[in-house]
Protein backbone atom coordinates (compact mmCIF):
# COMPACT_ATOMS: atom_id res chain seq x y z
CA UNK A 1 0.00 0.00 0.00
CA UNK A 2 1.26 3.48 -0.78
CA UNK A 3 2.12 6.02 1.91
CA UNK A 4 -0.72 8.30 0.80
CA UNK A 5 -3.24 5.45 0.82
CA UNK A 6 -2.06 4.36 4.27
CA UNK A 7 -2.63 7.88 5.57
CA UNK A 8 -5.99 8.31 3.85
CA UNK A 9 -7.36 5.01 5.13
CA UNK A 10 -6.09 5.42 8.67
CA UNK A 11 -7.38 8.91 9.51
CA UNK A 12 -10.64 7.82 11.08
CA UNK A 13 -13.26 10.15 12.47
CA UNK A 14 -12.33 13.37 14.31
CA UNK A 15 -13.84 13.81 17.76
CA UNK A 16 -13.73 17.13 19.61
CA UNK A 17 -15.31 18.25 22.91
CA UNK A 18 -17.83 21.10 22.75
CA UNK A 19 -19.52 22.96 25.59
CA UNK A 20 -23.15 23.53 24.54
CA UNK A 21 -24.12 26.79 26.18
CA UNK A 22 -27.89 26.35 26.23
CA UNK A 23 -27.68 22.80 27.60
CA UNK A 24 -24.88 23.64 30.05
CA UNK A 25 -23.35 20.30 29.08
CA UNK A 26 -20.27 18.93 27.36
CA UNK A 27 -20.68 16.74 24.30
CA UNK A 28 -18.34 15.21 21.78
CA UNK A 29 -18.83 16.38 18.21
CA UNK A 30 -17.64 13.85 15.69
CA UNK A 31 -16.92 14.57 12.07
CA UNK A 32 -19.13 12.85 9.54
CA UNK A 33 -17.89 9.88 7.58
CA UNK A 34 -17.91 10.24 3.81
CA UNK A 35 -21.07 8.16 3.66
CA UNK A 36 -22.85 10.22 6.34
CA UNK A 37 -21.79 13.47 4.68
CA UNK A 38 -23.07 12.38 1.26
CA UNK A 39 -26.32 11.11 2.80
CA UNK A 40 -26.82 14.41 4.64
CA UNK A 41 -26.21 16.40 1.46
CA UNK A 42 -28.77 14.32 -0.43
CA UNK A 43 -31.40 14.50 2.28
CA UNK A 44 -31.04 18.16 3.20
CA UNK A 45 -31.07 19.80 -0.19
CA UNK A 46 -33.87 20.32 -2.62
CA UNK A 47 -33.74 21.02 -6.32
CA UNK A 48 -35.30 24.32 -7.34
CA UNK A 49 -35.30 26.19 -10.62
CA UNK A 50 -33.29 29.40 -10.59
CA UNK A 51 -34.22 32.58 -12.52
CA UNK A 52 -32.59 31.11 -15.65
CA UNK A 53 -34.67 27.92 -15.36
CA UNK A 54 -31.71 25.75 -14.36
CA UNK A 55 -31.72 23.28 -11.47
CA UNK A 56 -30.10 24.64 -8.35
CA UNK A 57 -29.58 23.11 -4.92
CA UNK A 58 -31.29 24.78 -1.96
CA UNK A 59 -30.41 23.86 1.61
CA UNK A 60 -33.31 22.80 3.81
CA UNK A 61 -32.06 24.01 7.20
CA UNK A 62 -35.19 22.66 8.89
CA UNK A 63 -33.81 19.21 8.10
CA UNK A 64 -30.08 19.88 8.12
CA UNK A 65 -29.58 21.35 11.61
CA UNK A 66 -31.31 18.56 13.55
CA UNK A 67 -29.86 15.86 11.27
CA UNK A 68 -26.35 17.23 11.74
CA UNK A 69 -26.95 17.31 15.50
CA UNK A 70 -28.19 13.72 15.49
CA UNK A 71 -25.26 12.50 13.39
CA UNK A 72 -22.50 14.34 15.21
CA UNK A 73 -23.38 14.67 18.93
CA UNK A 74 -22.00 11.95 21.21
CA UNK A 75 -21.55 11.44 24.93
CA UNK A 76 -18.25 12.74 26.37
CA UNK A 77 -15.20 10.46 26.18
CA UNK A 78 -12.74 10.57 29.07
CA UNK A 79 -9.71 10.22 26.76
CA UNK A 80 -10.74 13.34 24.79
CA UNK A 81 -10.53 16.21 27.25
CA UNK A 82 -11.23 19.87 26.50
CA UNK A 83 -8.54 22.50 27.00
CA UNK A 84 -7.76 22.93 30.73
CA UNK A 85 -8.13 26.71 30.27
CA UNK A 86 -11.76 26.38 29.19
CA UNK A 87 -13.97 27.94 31.91
CA UNK A 88 -16.18 24.82 31.86
CA UNK A 89 -13.32 22.29 31.97
CA UNK A 90 -14.14 21.24 35.54
CA UNK A 91 -17.62 20.13 34.39
CA UNK A 92 -16.34 17.72 31.73
CA UNK A 93 -17.03 14.10 32.73
CA UNK A 94 -13.61 12.68 33.49
CA UNK A 95 -11.81 16.02 33.88
CA UNK A 96 -9.02 15.86 36.44
CA UNK A 97 -7.08 18.32 38.54
CA UNK A 98 -3.29 18.60 38.52
CA UNK A 99 -3.01 15.62 40.88
CA UNK A 100 -5.19 13.39 38.66
CA UNK A 101 -8.28 13.54 40.89
CA UNK A 102 -11.60 13.64 39.07
CA UNK A 103 -13.31 17.03 39.18
CA UNK A 104 -16.38 15.47 37.61
CA UNK A 105 -16.77 11.68 37.53
CA UNK A 106 -16.49 10.11 34.05
CA UNK A 107 -19.43 8.41 32.40
CA UNK A 108 -19.41 4.61 32.49
CA UNK A 109 -17.15 3.34 29.71
CA UNK A 110 -20.14 1.71 27.98
CA UNK A 111 -21.80 5.15 27.61
CA UNK A 112 -18.77 7.13 26.40
CA UNK A 113 -18.88 8.12 22.73
CA UNK A 114 -22.42 6.85 22.18
CA UNK A 115 -24.73 9.00 20.04
CA UNK A 116 -26.98 11.19 22.16
CA UNK A 117 -29.88 11.25 19.67
CA UNK A 118 -31.51 8.99 17.09
CA UNK A 119 -33.03 10.06 13.78
CA UNK A 120 -36.60 9.56 15.03
CA UNK A 121 -36.01 12.53 17.40
CA UNK A 122 -35.55 14.98 14.52
CA UNK A 123 -38.98 16.60 14.89
CA UNK A 124 -38.64 16.82 18.68
CA UNK A 125 -35.22 18.49 18.35
CA UNK A 126 -36.63 21.01 15.89
CA UNK A 127 -39.30 22.03 18.41
CA UNK A 128 -36.67 22.96 21.03
CA UNK A 129 -34.56 26.10 21.37
CA UNK A 130 -32.71 26.62 18.09
CA UNK A 131 -29.57 28.10 19.66
CA UNK A 132 -27.94 24.76 20.50
CA UNK A 133 -28.77 23.41 17.03
CA UNK A 134 -27.10 26.46 15.51
CA UNK A 135 -24.04 26.15 17.75
CA UNK A 136 -23.65 22.43 17.02
CA UNK A 137 -24.33 22.82 13.29
CA UNK A 138 -21.70 25.54 12.95
CA UNK A 139 -19.10 23.55 14.88
CA UNK A 140 -19.88 20.24 13.19
CA UNK A 141 -20.00 21.82 9.72
CA UNK A 142 -16.56 23.26 10.29
CA UNK A 143 -15.21 19.93 11.55
CA UNK A 144 -16.65 18.07 8.54
CA UNK A 145 -15.77 20.81 6.00
CA UNK A 146 -19.43 21.13 5.18
CA UNK A 147 -20.29 24.64 3.96
CA UNK A 148 -23.57 25.92 2.59
CA UNK A 149 -21.90 26.30 -0.81
CA UNK A 150 -20.85 22.61 -0.73
CA UNK A 151 -24.43 21.63 0.00
CA UNK A 152 -26.00 23.82 -2.68
CA UNK A 153 -23.45 22.80 -5.34
CA UNK A 154 -24.12 19.13 -4.60
CA UNK A 155 -27.71 19.37 -5.84
CA UNK A 156 -27.35 21.56 -8.94
CA UNK A 157 -28.07 18.73 -11.35
CA UNK A 158 -29.86 16.35 -8.96
CA UNK A 159 -33.45 15.34 -8.62
CA UNK A 160 -35.73 15.77 -5.61
CA UNK A 161 -35.17 13.22 -2.85
CA UNK A 162 -37.30 11.77 -0.10
CA UNK A 163 -35.63 11.40 3.26
CA UNK A 164 -35.94 8.00 4.88
CA UNK A 165 -33.85 7.07 7.88
CA UNK A 166 -34.58 4.57 10.63
CA UNK A 167 -38.20 4.37 9.53
CA UNK A 168 -38.69 8.14 9.62
CA UNK A 169 -39.69 9.80 6.36
CA UNK A 170 -39.44 13.44 5.35
CA UNK A 171 -40.63 14.42 1.95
Amino acid sequence: MSKIKDKALSLGIKRVPLWVDAWEEWVIIQSLSGEERADLLQKCTEVVKNAQGKNEGKVNLKRMYPMLTILSVCEPIVSILPDRNDPHYHLYPGATDDQGNFLTPPLPESEQGKPVFVMTELVALNKQDGAPLEQIAQFSSSLSKLTQKDIEDEKKASETVVVESDGYTLG
